[in-house]
Parts: C-alpha cells; sequence; structure tokens
C-alpha cells in the first residue's frame, strides 16, 4: 500500500516537473516558486489522489503563439534626415544658381525663343538674393515638417506628404535637365542625395506600419501645400527684397 501511494507521488512529482520546465522557458525566474505549481508539503499528497491542478504565475502568459509586438517609434533619422537631405539638396541650388543664371539661362532663351519673356525675366542675376531668400522660408518648412515627424513618430500627415513632395520634386529636375540639354541647379544631388533619402526613409515608416500610403484624396492638400511652399516662398522673397531695395 506505502510503495503504491509512493509510486503515484512520484508521478505527480514527474508531471510537475516536466510542466515546470516548460514553464521556465516563458516566465521569469522570480515567478518561479513551489507554491506557483502547487507543489506545497499540504498539495502533494492531495495530487496524489487527484487529477494534476496547476497554478500559473499571474503574471505570466502563454506567448508561444502571441506574435512579437512590433516597436512603433521611429528612428530619429527619418524625421531629421528629411532636413538633412533637403539643407544639402538646396545649397547645391543656391550655390550654382547665380552662375547658372549669368551663362546657361542665355543660352536657353536663344534655344527656346518660343518661351515667354517673363519666363526668363525671373531667372535674371538679378534675383539670385529672391532666390536665396526664397531657399530660407521653405527651410522653415522643412524643419517644421521634420519637427512634425519626429513629434509624432513619423505618422504626422504634414511630415509625410512634404518627405513625399521631397522626393517626387526630384523627377522635375532631372526632367528640366533632360529637356534643356544642359545642366540646371540642384540636378546633381536630386538623383543622389534627395531621391535615395525618400526611397529610404518611406521604407522605414512602413516597415514600422506608420507610413499612410498616398491616394486621390492627397491630391488637393499636396498640391496646395506644394504651392504654398513652392510659389508663396518665391513671392514672398521678391516682396521682402523689393521693401528693403525700395524703403518707403
Amino acid at each position: 500500500m506505502a510503495a503504491d501511494f509512493e509510486r503515484r507521488v512520484q508521478g505527480v512529482l514527474d508531471e510537475h516537473h516536466d510542466e515546470a520546465s516548460r514553464l521556465q522557458r516563458r516566465c521569469p525566474r522570480s515567478c518561479l516558486t513551489a507554491d506557483t505549481y502547487g507543489l506545497g508539503p499540504s498539495s502533494i499528497c492531495a495530487a496524489a489522489s487527484s487529477p494534476v491542478q496547476l497554478v500559473r504565475c499571474p503574471a505570466c502568459t502563454d506567448t508561444e503563439h502571441v506574435p512579437e509586438r512590433q516597436d512603433p517609434r521611429v528612428s530619429p533619422a527619418v524625421p531629421y534626415g528629411l532636413l538633412l537631405a533637403w539643407a544639402v539638396h538646396d545649397l547645391e541650388e543656391v550655390l550654382t544658381f547665380e552662375r547658372w543664371t549669368r551663362t546657361t539661362v542665355p543660352r536657353l532663351r536663344e534655344r527656346f525663343p518660343r518661351v515667354p519673356g517673363r519666363v526668363w525675366q525671373r531667372l535674371e542675376p538679378a534675383d539670385a538674393r529672391d532666390f536665396a531668400l526664397a531657399v530660407a522660408i521653405v527651410g522653415v518648412f522643412m524643419a517644421t515638417a521634420s519637427a512634425a515627424g519626429q513629434a509624432s513618430s513619423g505618422r504626422s500627415r504634414y511630415f509625410q506628404l512634404m518627405l513625399a513632395g521631397f522626393g517626387l520634386h526630384t523627377v522635375g529636375h532631372v526632367a528640366a535637365t533632360a529637356g534643356a540639354h544642359d545642366y540646371t541647379p540642384g540636378v546633381v544631388t536630386a538623383p543622389l542625395v534627395a531621391a535615395p533619402f525618400a526611397a529610404w526613409a518611406i521604407r522605414r515608416l512602413k516597415a514600422a506600419g506608420t507610413w499612410e500610403k498616398l491616394s486621390a484624396r492627397d491630391i488637393v492638400p499636396g498640391t496646395a501645400l506644394a504651392l504654398v511652399v513652392f510659389v508663396g516662398s518665391h513671392a514672398l522673397a521678391r516682396a521682402i527684397n523689393r521693401s528693403q531695395r525700395h524703403p518707403a
């Protein structure tokens, strides 16, 4: 009788041991006590005559079939990288604009006589200061977009539209150079810096699950934002410089 009881107790302890080994792979070590598995002195005798009843650690859950939760945070290199990539790209434009208007625009004007004269007038050397100031104004928009992207872990729609627009505008640089058959300001860093960064940043946002795919509903706000940034900055720059040249 005693030998039979000892065999039953040993069998229960073996089952508890197997279960404990399995739970040790998932539970914190501090949670693994004798009471956790119902192995207190009083429970052994009761377990010998009843089915195995294990008490799980309440802080532990079965995670074998639960996918690991992804961290939604985005590296600061994504939002702040937008400002840095823009600065590198537009630095090329600022450094080459005046020389380009002085040496290349006259040749383009002769090559394309059907282009309205006011288009060429906006590219005269006297407007170099307007161009530099316009770039500085655009920098305010880019810095704001980067800050919004950092604060929202890349979820800001304003940041995402500015990022997408920064990448897409490189197509215009390449197209302008191809049409003019000549260098245009910004065409070097557009495909080498701006476009690769935008593609990389969007991939990072997609991997983090924060990228919202562009759709038809983004056409109106995206176009409006582009007009405000590009046209508005140049108009404001001309107005500021004109007021300084001709004070009231």
